[in-house]
């Protein structure tokens, strides 16, 4: 096997997840309609357990209830559930402030982490719809409308929200983002035809209560509950315009933080629920396999590449392709070093962010080998301000 075909492997593997995959997609739900709307008659409001894992929010925790009570949805089928999770700070007076019967308060101490709180609130929960939510995440009205007037069919099983980050500052980071995100926007889009979204937004999504169990604390709740789902037989789909709003941290460790946790998390639910991602179809199988794994890879690509093009100096199209990456690694350093205080055009900041993502990536595995906890983690400051 030749040192050429093994460079064009590695660059194909580069290019499936974040180009062909889209492709497919594309290709996949060309000849399949969108979903109809079948809003006809009178929406049937279903009970829903509004759930919101909490640690020291005190800054957000007023106006996240007040958003909450404050929605276009009958009061009489909303229960609020708030768990505190080892809050060493002023959220309980604030929430007890309210005075509502339509919140219950659980504290969980000592702090156990966010999904030992989501285990504990469906426990409690008394609707048959959840909608998980977080502190810092604000809902449009008429979101909840959105989620729930889905499961009004019987095949439908969780519905995913779309989150708005909202960017203050431009920094590269910020920048880098938003982009990323539109990105994963089409493609829940596109996964939602065929009734297969893969992963949910951990601030807005919603579930049939008899669909879920226990979670391991360790593992995300957004990524092992639609896998249980779709296993289950029902459809995962999502709803643009049930939208959640979010302030994006502009701090690049906080950002490199957040996301080598979510990649060491879907690398622990790899191993720990194989039989839900790899026996649940060939479609559910093929969206994992491009959609995460090979992402999740690309570092390791991108090493072995750039290592073989130093053997392969000597062909043009090999030169051309080294200088391209040295471009790419120039111009992302170039971001990493403006980025931060000003506001750069996008052939900085996409390198940029497209680097970063990929160390977290390599940096996420290896904590994945030696262990790493993922069960409670210090939100960001920045990221905890909503405007």
């Amino acid at each position: 096997m030749s040192l050429q075909f093994i460079f064009w492997i590695f660059v194909i593997l580069v290019i499936l997840p974040y180009l062909g995959y889209p492709l497919m997609l594309a290709m996949l739900t060309f000849v399949r309609n969108s979903r109809k709307d079948f809003r006809d008659g009178e929406l049937d409001y279903k009970a829903i357990t509004f759930i919101v894992p909490v640690y020291n929010e005190d800054r957000v925790i007023r106006q996240k209830i007040s958003n909450i009570l404050d929605m276009e949805y009958p009061t009489d089928k909303i229960e609020i559930l708030v768990v505190l999770d080892g809050c060493t700070d002023n959220t309980i007076n604030i929430v007890n402030g309210f005075n509502s019967k339509l919140i219950k308060v659980f504290e969980q101490n000592p702090r156990k982490g966010k999904i030992a709180a989501l285990n504990k609130a469906v426990e409690l929960a008394r609707s048959e719809i959840l909608v998980f939510s977080d502190a810092n995440s604000l809902y449009d009205k008429n979101a909840l409308k959105e989620l729930v007037i889905h499961f009004e069919k019987d095949d439908i099983g969780c519905v995913c929200g779309k989150l708005k980050y909202i960017c203050s500052e431009g920094t590269s980071v910020e920048s880098g983002e938003n982009i990323y995100w539109k990105y994963e926007e089409y493609l829940k889009e596109r996964e939602s035809i065929l009734g297969s979204l893969l992963v949910a937004n951990g601030s807005i999504y919603a579930m049939r209560r008899s669909l879920y169990s226990e979670i391991d604390s360790d593992i995300a709740d957004d990524f092992v509950n639609p896998m249980r789902v779709y296993n289950a037989g029902y459809k995962i789909i999502y709803e643009p315009k049930a939208i959640a709003r979010e302030k994006v941290s502009s701090n690049m460790k906080d950002q490199f933080k957040q996301k080598v946790r979510i990649i060491v998390q879907g690398w622990k639910a790899t191993f720990r629920i194989p039989d839900l991602i790899f026996w649940s179809g060939y479609i559910r199988t093929w969206q994992f396999l491009c959609h995460k794994l090979l992402r999740w890879l690309t570092p390791f690509f991108m090493i072995a590449i750039f290592i073989l093009n130093l053997f392969l100096i000597g062909d043009n199209i090999y030169e051309i392709l080294f200088v391209f990456q040295l471009f790419v690694y120039v111009f992302a350093v170039i971001g990493l070093v403006l980025g931060q205080k000003h506001k750069i055009t996008k052939i900085f900041y996409v390198p940029f962010y497209f680097c970063l993502i990929n160390v977290a990536a390599f940096m996420a595995f290896l904590r994945f080998l030696i262990g790493f906890k993922t069960d409670v983690w210090e939100k960001s400051e920045t990221a905890r301000d909503i405007d």
